[in-house]
């Protein structure tokens, strides 16, 4: 069976955590939380889709 693409992805980057949200093509979606990184916030990001 093929895996389903991510269609969305939407993201919060707060003060204290960073959040992503991710909706694939079936309905399916995950979430993901990481700390936030002020001086660097592509790190947060990073971290929080994995």
């Amino acid at each position: 069976m093929k895996d389903a693409r991510v269609q969305v992805m939407g993201i919060d980057a707060g003060g204290t955590m960073t959040d992503t949200f991710f909706v694939k093509e079936n309905g399916s979606f995950v979430v993901g939380k990481a700390q936030s990184n002020p001086e660097d916030e592509s790190l947060a990001i990073y971290n929080s889709s994995q």
